[in-house]
Formats: structure tokens, C-alpha cells, sequence
């Protein structure tokens, strides 16, 4: 009696733990879905974060740049205790995100009678100094070589620091820098002065 009951606790230990019924087993295939799909799913929902609050940001700083910008070029003259309220403007603009490495940088540029563009000023926030000296040769888009025409120009930077360490990312990784440059003709005026840059 005993050994018939042996017998059958084998067999039922064998055909349970079989090969083929393994292959038959459904149980399980949830958790096994879910333990495969589960990091995906979570990579995917914080990239699109990222990717989300970095475009946001990118407008931020083009939106920033061309604010302070045109509100430069409404004046006949500007300064450099001008130019610096320009660094809270484009803060408050940036807001609710870090300005407090944001850099602007202002040029004024004068093309001549040849269609030939010359620095007329220029004002860095970083230093409140000039960047380039006055008559020297600057790269501007060929579409505003007009002859005798005069642009302003703003170059922002500001530096956009990663809500997360993502794998696929260097270690190092841990920011970008987002610029943009855009340019405005005086609007009160032929040209725009900087008594002091």
C-alpha cells in the first residue's frame, strides 16, 4: 500500500515538475511581463519628463533673449546699468528655472556703405565689460549684409542642469548649455548708442 502511494507521489512529483508541463504552465506570465516591461515603461516615463521641462526651458531662454532685446532697441542710447537689468528681466522670464548662471551678451553692429559689417559696441554680463573691440570684422547671417543698415544682437546662454542621471547619458552629463542669438534693427532710431560699453 505504502509503495503504490510512493508510486503515485512520484509520478505526480515527476509530471508536475516535467519539462513539458513547465511549457504548458500559464501561471506566472503576468509577473514575468511586468518584470520586463516595468524599467522600460519607467525609462520611458522619465525621459519624457526630461525631454518635456528641457523643451520648456529652451523657449524660456529664446523667449528671454528676444524680450530684452526689443526692449533695448525702443531707445536711441543705452548703458551698461541698462544692459545689466536686462540679466533680472531675462531671470524673471526664465522663472521658475536656475538663472543664475544665464549670460548675455550685446553687440551693436554697424554695416557699411560696402555691405561690410564692423562692431560698433558690445557688453558682456559675465564681466560688464566689452567682448569685441570697436571696427573689428563680425559674422552675421548673409541676408542682413544691407548696405548701411545696423543690428543689434544678443547672444544668451544659460545652463540647463538634468532632473535626473539617465544610463544612457555620460556619468559626466549632468547639464547643457542652451543658447540662441537673434538680431534687431533700432526701432527709435537709425542706430543704437552705448555711451559707456
Amino acid at each position: 500500500m505504502q509503495t503504490a502511494a510512493k508510486k503515485g507521489l512520484t509520478q505526480a512529483i515527476r509530471s508536475r515538475f516535467s519539462p513539458r508541463s513547465f511549457l504548458r504552465d500559464r501561471g506566472g506570465v503576468g509577473a514575468i511581463e511586468f518584470a520586463i516591461l516595468a524599467p522600460v515603461l519607467i525609462g520611458l516615463y522619465f525621459a519624457a519628463l526630461e525631454l518635456t521641462v528641457a523643451v520648456v526651458t529652451d523657449t524660456k531662454v529664446s523667449r528671454a533673449a528676444n524680450i530684452t532685446l526689443d526692449l533695448i532697441t525702443q531707445e536711441t542710447e543705452t548703458s551698461k546699468a541698462d544692459l545689466a537689468g536686462m540679466t533680472d528681466v531675462a531671470a524673471s522670464i526664465l522663472s521658475p528655472f536656475n538663472a543664475r548662471n544665464v549670460t548675455l551678451v550685446y553687440t551693436g553692429i554697424d554695416v557699411n556703405g560696402s555691405g561690410d559689417p564692423k562692431i560698433d559696441w558690445s557688453w558682456d554680463s559675465a564681466t560688464n565689460r566689452k567682448v569685441y573691440n570697436p571696427g573689428d570684422d563680425v559674422v552675421i547671417p548673409r541676408g542682413l549684409k544691407i548696405a548701411n543698415a545696423y543690428y543689434v544682437r544678443v547672444q544668451i546662454r544659460n545652463p540647463y542642469n538634468f532632473l535626473s542621471s539617465l544610463p544612457f547619458l555620460d556619468a559626466d552629463a549632468t547639464s547643457i548649455t542652451m543658447a540662441e542669438t537673434y538680431y534687431m534693427r533700432p526701432r527709435a532710431g537709425a542706430k543704437l548708442d552705448c555711451k559707456d560699453c
